[in-house]
């Protein structure tokens, strides 16, 4: 009889401390002190000073426009193989969050050019170029544009002038 009462004393017990630390628990107030400053961020990507090669074909200046300059636009009619246009412009990055190429695209002959370039279904008689000005390499996607920096861009459309051209690619 003895161990069944301390068996139920034991078991008492159990209960009165569990209430006891579920009180503690639920009664318990958590008071944290301090400041915190969140600076606002802000993204602002954007093009820039256009300026078309001195040797193009054609000198008619691109036009940056979109809402808030974030697109490029040309017209261009090359007339006869050798021809080309060409210029070069600024992607700026004035915001505080760095930024990365996440997608290259362009329109031709209305043909959407999205990626590389060297990847889509233009003519066989136009050659159609984006790199980076200062090293002629080519653009990748994921590559960075830091916050405060600038790259040039280089964009260049060509009416091709070489022996890989057939008369009947002239009629596509």
């Amino acid at each position: 009889m003895k161990r069944k009462n301390n068996k139920k004393l034991i078991l008492l017990l159990v209960i009165v401390i569990g209430i006891s630390v579920g009180y503690a628990a639920l009664a318990s107030t958590i008071k944290i002190n301090g400041t915190s400053q969140v600076k606002g961020s802000n993204w602002n990507i954007h093009w820039e000073n256009a300026v078309v090669s001195n040797d193009s074909s054609v000198k008619t200046l691109p036009t940056i426009k979109g809402t808030n300059n974030t697109e490029t636009e040309f017209t261009v009619t090359l007339n006869e193989p050798g021809d080309f246009y060409e210029f070069t412009v600024d992607a700026k990055n004035d915001g505080t969050i760095d930024g990365m190429i996440g997608r290259i695209s362009s329109k031709i002959n209305n043909i959407d050019i999205i990626e590389h370039p060297e990847n889509n279904p233009l003519p066989k008689t136009v050659s159609y170029t984006v790199k980076y000005a200062d090293s002629e390499d080519e653009i990748t996607l994921n590559d960075p544009l830091l916050k405060g920096q600038k790259r040039t861009y280089k964009v260049r459309v060509e009416y091709r002038n070489d022996e890989d051209i057939n008369p009947e690619d002239l009629n596509n």
